[in-house]
């Protein structure tokens, strides 16, 4: 039968019994035989996948197309990382790791998959891989909004400030506006804690962000940091009517009102925080600044035990009460904390350096240089956070204990840091000029303004202190530099104009032209002033 069906036997080729094929039809049935073991196959592969690997969202007709095994091979990916999550729940780190990398490799978009991943990393001190991982998923994610804030947001708090300017670069030109906003917000951060405050206020302005929530809050701190907390109070409204932005915007306000010396607005301010939030960690701290300026410590421990106890298990809310205690010289708060890290076995490093600045605040150097040694014996990777914060540490440690040379050491190891910001540099000028360490702290500001001309906080630091120590051949080209940005401090630009006045300069050929270039640029504030008060 089969031979008579592929095969036929001409008349002339009797004799010879000679076969010629039916070559279409033996090309259908070998299209048939393969189609049906094609399909055979598929059925065997959609069984197991169903059955013995419990991926009961794959239908049989993704078996058959390259795009259907595009989405099986995203589903396989999909359940790798649930049972990496479900390891993670285990501790089993190892597992959780491997299967989060098989994972994303084969479901590269899975969002909460990279962020959970991104996650572990950090806390096993691998902010780096977090960095790649993260970074490397904004192509294909970059319009899921909370991927996005939480990449970008991670380069800022781990300062990754080039990686961030970088990623950034395509992401302004991005089609969504969502996307841009983002962006453009993160961008202006990085300006502003890099103490470039003019470039902040030119990405704000580029995107239309200056009367957005965040963007007002951004310029009233950058109006603040530059010496004008009246017309920072003036920005602050359209933050102080968001939610998302009203905890900071009070936060500030606060500051505002404890730098110009209103005590009753301090008050208010504080009072309406607590009673708008009581759950919330901003407001409370506000109360306990309070109380510790009026020198209330009876109702300073009981207020501080309540927020221990109501944000005991919130590791953010306990660093701001670490930072708290370390501003305020408490180290005995600043352990307190580092226990409660210690039982939920939360990263130590943040507490570690937050009792070390405690204890410098209370001038107990020993103490603070030993916690140090103690958490960051060595230099690593992991030390990327906190490098420049630890090395100032160790440098006004050291100086506080006498040992200059090594403080030396320790102040050069600090400016040679990549990723310095404004703060780390201006607060560890300011402890150096505490000691009495005036060249080391000018050496500290001047190389903040060689490595990044647009750091007006230290810039500002810089012509202060040499118009103090009459350095006037150096504070004409800072000064210079200071008076060309946007808005120079009222109060830095006052201060050298009455320094420079001074009979000891008469003779000093620079001294004429910069008194005129002051003398005009105060004239052009105080009007800009008595016009707003109008």
């Amino acid at each position: 039968m089969i031979p008579n069906l592929l095969c036929r036997i001409d008349a002339a080729d009797v004799d010879t019994q000679r076969f010629r094929p039916h070559w279409h039809r033996i090309t259908l049935v070998a299209v048939m035989a393969l189609l049906a073991c094609g399909l055979l196959l598929s059925g065997s592969v959609w069984l197991y996948l169903t059955r013995a690997r419990n991926l009961s969202d794959i239908r049989y007709a993704d078996t058959l197309t390259p795009g259907g095994w595009r989405s099986i091979r995203t589903a396989i990916g999909d359940r790798a990382l649930g049972d990496a999550a479900e390891a993670l729940k285990l501790r089993d780190i190892d597992t959780a790791v491997r299967l989060y990398r098989v994972g994303l490799a084969k479901s590269p978009r899975n969002a909460p998959g990279r962020i959970a991943l991104a996650r572990l990393y950090t806390e096993l001190r691998r902010p780096d891989l977090a960095r790649d991982l993260l970074v490397g998923g904004l192509p294909v994610l970059a319009e899921n909004p909370e991927y996005l804030r939480l990449s970008l947001g991670f380069l800022l708090e781990f300062q990754f400030d080039a990686e961030l300017r970088q990623v950034a670069e395509p992401l302004l030109r991005h089609r969504s506006p969502a996307v841009r906003r983002q962006a453009a917000l993160h961008c202006a951060a990085v300006a502003f804690h890099r103490g470039d405050f003019d470039g902040a206020e030119s990405i704000l302005a580029r995107h239309r962000l200056a009367d957005s929530a965040e963007g007002a809050l951004l310029l009233a701190r950058g109006d603040f940091e530059r010496g004008y907390p009246e017309l920072a109070l003036a920005r602050l409204t359209p933050a102080l009517n968001e939610s998302s932005t009203q905890a900071a915007a009070l936060a500030l306000a606060s500051r505002i009102h404890a730098r110009l010396g209103r005590t009753p607005d301090l008050a208010r301010t504080a009072i309406l925080r607590l009673a708008d939030d009581p759950l919330s960690p901003a407001p409370r701290l506000a109360v306990l600044q309070q109380l510790h300026d009026q020198d209330r410590p009876a109702e300073l421990d009981r207020e501080t035990d309540t927020y221990l106890r109501l944000f005991t298990h919130d590791a953010s809310a306990l660093l701001a009460l670490g930072d708290f205690a370390a501003n305020t010289g408490q180290p005995e708060l600043a352990r307190r904390i580092q226990q409660v890290f210690a039982e939920h076995r939360w990263p130590p490093e943040a507490p570690a350096l937050l009792y070390a600045e405690a204890c410098l605040a209370a001038r107990r150097y020993a103490e603070g240089l030993a916690e140090l040694d103690r958490q960051f014996p060595s230099r690593s990777r992991s030390d990327a956070r906190y490098g420049p914060a630890l090395d100032g540490l160790r440098a006004v440690a050291l100086f506080g204990l006498g040992h200059a040379d090594e403080a030396q050491l320790q102040l050069e190891h600090l400016l040679a840091q990549p990723n310095l910001r404004a703060e780390n540099l201006s607060a560890v000028a300011t402890r150096l000029l505490a000691f009495g360490r005036v060249p080391s702290a000018r050496t500290v500001l001047a190389r903040a303004v060689e490595l990044d001309a647009r750091n007006q906080p230290a810039l500002a630091a810089l012509v202060r202190l040499e118009a103090e120590l009459g350095q006037i051949d150096a504070l004409s080209g800072h000064l210079r530099q200071f008076l060309a940005v946007r808005r120079p401090s009222h109060e830095v630009l006052v201060f050298v104009y009455r320094r420079l006045g001074s009979d000891l300069y008469l003779l000093h050929p620079e001294q004429r032209p910069l008194l005129a270039e002051l003398r005009q640029r105060i004239e052009r504030d105080d009007a800009l002033a008595s016009a707003r008060n109008l």
